[in-house]
Parts: structure tokens; sequence; C-alpha cells
């Protein structure tokens, strides 16, 4: 998992950032106390050190975004900037497709962060799916967004996204 300041604090568990992000997956102890608490699991902010604990809370919280926002692109951009601000951003205009918002989000940071998350969450797909059948679609819907380009076909869509790695 990619941390939400750009990979400064990539899997440092011990780490705090300067918004006050803890562990692993960079919870604000805010959000995480809510997650702990929808889990039924005993919540310490000291416990967000621990990997497993942190991993747990932060995937929940992210699983939840998707769910929210509906789409992958979208959760991600959430879990960097706050849940406020995506949907300050999705209602200040219409976007044809979910890549669009992402091209747009105001902040380089957030940007940045969704697109490398993405591209890595292609790169792990081609390194751990190598058996993967090629993709050759692309198409635009209101339920799925589906891009075939170079080695990768990505496709976005509520249930999640799905990279398969193309043959050369």
């Amino acid at each position: 998992m990619r941390s939400r300041d750009g990979g400064r604090a990539a899997f440092q568990a011990d780490i705090v950032s300067h918004a006050n992000a803890v562990g692993v997956m960079q919870l604000l102890p805010k959000t995480a106390k809510i997650m702990a608490k929808q889990k039924r699991l005993k919540y310490a902010k000291n416990k967000l050190f621990d990997p497993e604990y942190n991993i747990e809370l932060g995937t929940y919280y992210l699983k939840g975004l998707v769910n929210l926002t509906g789409a992958p692109e979208y959760a991600l951009a959430a879990y960097n900037a706050g849940e406020d601000r995506i949907a300050l951003w999705k209602s200040e205009r219409t976007y044809e497709e979910v890549p669009e918002l992402v091209e747009s989000i105001p902040f380089s940071e957030t940007r940045d962060y969704v697109q490398i998350v993405l591209r890595n969450a292609a790169l792990y797909r081609m390194i751990y799916a190598p058996a993967a059948k090629p993709v050759s679609t692309v198409s635009t819907s209101s339920r799925a967004t589906s891009v075939s380009s170079g080695f990768v076909s990505t496709t976005f869509s509520p249930q999640g996204l799905h990279v398969q790695a193309l043959k050369p």
C-alpha cells in the first residue's frame, strides 16, 4: 500500500505524517476510532502503530469509501484528500468518465497519489498474475470504464479495480 503522503512513509509502522496520519495506512486517529467502533474493535491510538491493526482499519475504511463514492479512483481521492473534497469536486461539474475527474483533481498531491496507486495496482497485477488473459475492448458505461493501453487493461467499476496484463 502506498502511503498517503506520497511514499515517504511507505511501510513504516511507526510513522506519523504532518497531518497526524498514523502508521502504514496513514490513518487519522479520528477516522481510525470511527472504523474501530464500526468493526466493534477496541480502539487505542497507540494500536495504530501495529501494522495488522492499522491495515485492518485502513482497508475497512477504503472499502467503505469505494462503496460510498462508487469508484476506486474516487475512493482513493477521498482517502487522501477527504470525503468532503471528493463530494465537492463531483458536485462542481459532471464528468463523462472517472479518469476525467482524476485528471482534474486540483491538489497535485492527491492527483499524483491516485495515479500512482492505480499504476502500482496495474504493475502488481502484471507481476503476480502473468497468466491473465489479455483484454482488447475499450468501453465506457455508467457502470464501468474499461481502458486498454500499452501492456495493461484497466476496468473501474463499483465492484472495484480490475487490471489485466496484456501480452506484448
